[in-house]
Formats: C-alpha cells, structure tokens, sequence
C-alpha cells in the first residue's frame, strides 16, 4: 500500500525534474540566441565585377580568376568565417554590377565592406571612371563602419603613389606585427613574398605603414583619414600570391589572407561599434611622428579649390576639429609665369584652403599662413604630368 504522502513527494519530485530540465533548455536556447546575436549577422563585402575589366590581364577581384576559386572560397568557408568557424563573422559576396557606381549604389547593395580590386588598362586609364572611385571614398567616409581595400594605382585617390620596384620580401612593422594580419586566429607570419610579375611600394599620404619592403618602403597601410586599407600588391590575396586553390587553408599565404580578412572584419565591426582603431601617425617628409601633412593640388593659374580635394579636407577636419592644435597653411606654384605673380597665385591658394577651413569651424587665430610662389618645389623636372604637385597648399598640423 502507497502512502498519501509518498505520491504526494514523488509528484514534487516529477515536476522539479521537469522545471530543471526546462531550465536548462531555456538557457541553451538564450546562449545559441546570444551567439546568434553577436556572430550571426554577416558583413556583406561588395566588389567591382570582372567584366569591367578591358584589359588581356585581368583578374584580380573577388570574381576573377585570380581569386574566384581560391581566395574567395576561402572567405565563404563556413570553417573559416561562420558562427562556429576560426573567425565567428560570416562573410557574404556581392557584386556591384551596376553601370556607374555611385555611393548611392552601393547603400542599395547593403554593402558594410567594399573590395576595389585592380583594374588596369595602359589604353584605357579609365576602366573605372575616376567619379566612380571618388564615390567609393567618399562612401568611406560618411559612415564609421564603412570600409574600403584599395590596391596599386587606384590609390592615388587617397593621396597615396604607387611606385614599381623590384623589392619582393616584405616584413611587418612593429605596429603590424601586434594586429591580426601577422599575428591572427589562422596563425603567425613572420614575413612574406609579393607575388606575380611586378612588385611595388606605397608614397605615404599619412597613414599607419603595416609592412615594409626590404628597403624600409612601405607595403601596406591604414590610411589615416579614412581606417581603409592601402596595398601596394594585390597578389597578397590572389593565387598568384600563393594562395592555394580551394577552400582550405594549406601555406602561409593562405594563413597571411584569411588573418588579413580576420583583421578586416574586427577592423568593419569595431568602427560600427564607435570604437576606432588608434592611429599612430606616419609622416617620412618631416620626420614627426605627431605631425600630419595633407597636400592640397590645384589646376593651373587657379586658386579654388577642387572638388576631390574639398573630400580631403574634410577628412582632416574630423581629425582636427575636435582638438585645439595650430595649423599651418603653406602655399605653392609652380615655376612657369614669373615670380611676382607665382607668389601672388601662392598666396590666393593658402587664403583659399584657410577660408574653407574658417567657414568650417576652425578659428582664425589657430591658422598661420605663409606662401613661397615656386619655391620648393615637390618636381624640379619639364614632365608637366608631374609638374602638377607643385602647385599645391600644404596643411601642417601638429597633434599634441
């Protein structure tokens, strides 16, 4: 015979198996729910399509043969880049296969991450049309978490020159060599090779050098005005870089790309968090760590300002607005005319760059201006390409 209050036990006890079960349910479900929250949601990389490309040596985007089934497929490995992979971002691949790309194109394609690739035509300097580029940065800029990889010669539009050179070893700096590239969740990499036929060094606008060649030129960069990324080689991320085909990862250039997406993804994620990366500056002309220097070009016998370099300045006003540091507005010409009116033209160049940095909330009193005409100049040669960089303002601003 059962006793009254033995049943009576045995049901406390069924139901407090049944409550502590349910528990534990509810906080699997909270903590999948939680991951999900965090690492679910994907970063949406947008490229410029293959198709674009009018030249016999093509390529070198995230379609391209280069990257399609090596690169690529590494960057959709659910192993690699996935709620449960090496890095817990998902990555999603979208092509900006619209006519002309526009900033406004590239917000309809939801893109947080653009990949410029390299698109190169000796016939054709305008396989992207330069209005094209110039909306991507300044895509860039409007938004924190908004990023941009620019490789080679497309990155003149970030102030930055690319010059060919036969330097193929490559070393971290010690910035470098302390972020996820060199030393990441895929691995270490001491060092490592630039691939393909030409190799190629980067003339600093301001910016963070990340690598170096082994003559101490600068390789890659995060750029100071806008957290992109510069490169110098776009074979760092292709197969003729050595990334091995399939989705794998197998050498060390395979550890060196997935670390550099590694870095990217924390890089995208952050800045949309509010929480930008600390810039140490990087200024080779004057040899101050602190110091940055934008140069501002103008057209010939003109002194306003153009609409590219109105985008650069307002990137050095985010830097600079908030801080109560003195500036410095140097103005240029170049040599042809004659000195009186060279000196004339310099002078309306700096009034012009101080005018627009006024109107724009930067007190009179915190600008010195000075103006040279053709002295110093950037060019001594007759190339009147190069003869451009002469005529320029050069803002000097010391952070202290």
């Amino acid at each position: 015979m059962i006793c009254d209050e033995c049943i009576f036990i045995d049901l406390l006890l069924f139901k407090s198996t049944i409550f502590r079960d349910t528990a534990k349910i509810i906080v699997v479900l909270c903590i999948c729910g939680l991951r999900s929250a965090l690492y679910g949601q994907s970063q949406r990389i947008c490229y410029i399509p293959d198709s674009r490309s009018t030249y016999q040596d093509h390529g070198y985007t995230l379609d391209g043969r280069y990257m399609r089934s090596s690169a690529t497929s590494k960057m959709l490995n659910r192993k690699n880049f996935g709620p449960n992979g090496v890095v817990p971002h998902r990555f999603e691949i979208k092509s900006l296969d619209t006519p002309r790309i526009s900033r406004n194109t590239i917000a309809e394609k939801g893109c947080s991450i653009v990949f410029l690739g390299r698109f190169y035509d000796p016939k054709n300097t305008n396989v992207l049309n330069s209005s094209e580029i110039e909306a991507i940065r300044s895509w860039s800029l409007e938004d924190p978490s908004h990023l941009v990889i620019v490789a080679e010669h497309h990155s003149k539009f970030w102030g930055y020159e690319y010059v060919n050179d036969s330097s193929r070893l490559n070393y971290p700096t010690p910035s470098g060599a302390q972020s996820e590239i060199f030393n990441g969740p895929f691995g270490s990499i001491g060092t490592f090779e630039q691939g393909g036929a030409g190799y190629g060094y980067l003339i600093p606008n301001a910016g963070k050098p990340l690598a170096v060649n082994s003559t101490g030129s600068p390789t890659i960069f995060l750029d100071l005005y806008s957290n992109d990324i510069i490169l110098a080689d776009i074979d760092l991320l292709t197969s003729l870089g050595g990334i091995s085909p399939g989705k794998h990862t197998k050498n060390s250039s395979d550890i060196l790309f997935c670390n550099f997406w590694a870095y990217i993804s924390h890089l995208s994620k952050n800045r949309g968090l509010g929480d930008s990366p600390k810039i140490d500056l990087y200024q080779p002309d004057t040899k101050k760590k602190n110091q940055i220097k934008l140069s501002i070009s103008f057209d010939q016998s003109s002194s306003s300002l153009l609409p590219s370099e109105i985008t650069r300045l307002d990137s050095l006003m985010r830097i600079i607005s908030r801080r109560r540091v003195p500036v410095v507005v140097h103005g240029y010409s170049d040599v042809i005319g004659d000195s009186r009116s060279n000196l004339t033209l310099s002078k309306r160049r700096a009034r012009s760059v101080r005018k627009y940095l006024i109107s724009n909330g930067i007190k009179r009193r915190r600008i010195t201006l000075r103006f040279f005409g053709s002295l110093n100049p950037v060019y001594r040669g007759s190339n009147s390409e190069e003869r451009v960089k002469n005529r320029r303002v050069e803002i000097l601003v010391d952070l202290k």
